[in-house]
């Protein structure tokens, strides 16, 4: 009965493991319309505390973490989340023993892709082959398709193609893309270049007669 008295009161004699703080600067990022990166701070112990901190992810009060991430692991990619879908996520720390409490939380709705552009025209002109097509709402930029292939890239609805031919066909189309992916191309447009080959616009002729005493020769020069 001594034994356990004693026992007992040392026990009450050890200081009670006190819990990390709660994570700090919790930030929910879409990196695309189905994966979610939630970045904290780092929870700190007491002074004197000894433990080692790992942390819990949850959504929408859920843990969303299969195992306990490491102290030196600020971040955590939510690879599960549904395009156009609003979340809110919650940090926790824990030190082994007890929990921090969930951090407040923050909230965000994912991207969802953007509609196929519509309205594409294409317009000849001697400096090039002029694009326009409507804006799509929640595009962060375009990209262009020439025959097929990836052109180039354009932060607005329009797009000026300067690398042509002259006198040939070219075939394009357009498709939106914003943090949720690519939209499909549009329908495409078809366009034949100004020019005959010759990189010259026009063509006409003018005669001149020779002042050299002959004047029944002429003389016959092209001009472009």
């Amino acid at each position: 009965m001594r034994l356990l008295a004693l026992f007992l009161l040392l026990l009450g004699a050890v200081p009670a493991l006190a819990a990390p703080s709660v994570p700090t600067g919790v930030t929910a990022v879409p990196q695309s319309g189905t994966t979610v990166r939630i970045s904290w701070s780092a929870s700190t112990l007491p002074p004197d505390e000894i433990g080692t901190i790992t942390y819990r992810v949850f959504r929408d009060t859920a843990e969303i973490t299969t195992s306990a991430l490491s102290f030196a692991t600020l971040s955590f990619n939510d690879t599960t989340a549904t395009a156009g879908a609003t979340y809110g996520y919650q940090v926790e720390a824990y030190n082994g023993v007890i929990a921090s409490g969930k951090s407040a939380t923050v909230t965000v709705t994912t991207p969802i892709t953007p509609a196929v552009p519509t309205g594409l025209t294409a317009v000849p002109t001697t400096g090039g082959v002029v694009l326009d097509w409507n804006n799509v709402s929640g595009a962060t930029s375009y990209t262009i398709f020439r025959n097929g292939t990836e052109l180039d890239t354009s932060t607005a609805s329009t797009y000026t193609d300067t690398d042509i031919d002259p006198s040939t066909t070219y075939r394009y189309s357009v498709s939106a893309t914003n943090a949720a992916g690519d939209s499909d191309e549009s329908g495409e447009v078809t366009v034949t270049t100004k020019g005959d080959g010759s990189q010259r616009e026009a063509t006409w002729t003018r005669e001149f007669k020779r002042a050299d005493g002959n004047f029944d020769d002429e003389v016959t020069f092209q001009e472009y």
